[in-house]
C-alpha cells in the first residue's frame, strides 16, 4: 500500500499552524486546505493544529490529528462551534456519513460503534435459530 493523502480543511475563524513535533509544516489559512501524505507502514506520528495567540494575549487553541486518522480518513475538516474545535472526518473506505467528534475526545460514530464479526448479526442471534 502506498502513501495515504488526507485533506485538512480549515473552517475556523483563524489560520491554523500544522506541526510535527516542534517543526511547522504548513499554515492553513481560514477556509484553506492542506494535504498530508502519510505512509501507513511508517511510525505513528502526531500532527498538531494550532491557532496563534490572540490579540489580547490569550493562548491559542490546539488539537492533534494522528497518522492513523490520516490513513483512515480522506478528509478532516476543523471548524469551531461555540469557541471550541469540532472535527468532521470523512472515512476513506466507507459509504457511511461523515463522523463528527470533539477535539477533546473521539466520540465519532466510528469510535463508538461496535461491529459484529462478518458485519452481520451477533453469534447469540444465530444460536437462537
Amino acid at each position: 500500500m502506498g502513501l495515504s493523502s488526507t485533506q485538512i480543511v480549515n473552517r475556523t475563524t483563524k489560520a491554523l499552524t500544522l506541526k510535527v513535533g516542534n517543526h511547522p509544516i504548513a499554515t492553513i489559512e481560514k477556509d484553506g486546505t492542506h494535504t498530508i501524505s502519510v505512509d501507513p507502514n511508517s511510525t505513528y506520528q502526531r500532527f498538531t493544529l494550532a491557532t496563534s495567540v490572540d490579540a489580547s494575549g490569550g493562548a491559542g487553541k490546539q488539537m492533534t490529528v494522528d497518522s492513523d486518522q490520516c490513513v483512515d480518513n480522506k478528509c478532516i475538516t476543523i471548524s469551531e462551534v461555540e469557541g471550541e474545535f469540532q472535527v468532521i472526518k470523512v472515512p476513506r473506505h466507507s459509504q457511511a456519513p461523515p463522523a463528527v467528534s470533539e477535539s477533546s475526545s473521539d466520540t465519532s460514530a466510528a469510535a463508538t460503534t461496535k461491529r459484529q464479526p462478518g458485519g452481520g448479526a451477533s453469534w447469540a442471534s444465530w444460536s437462537k435459530n
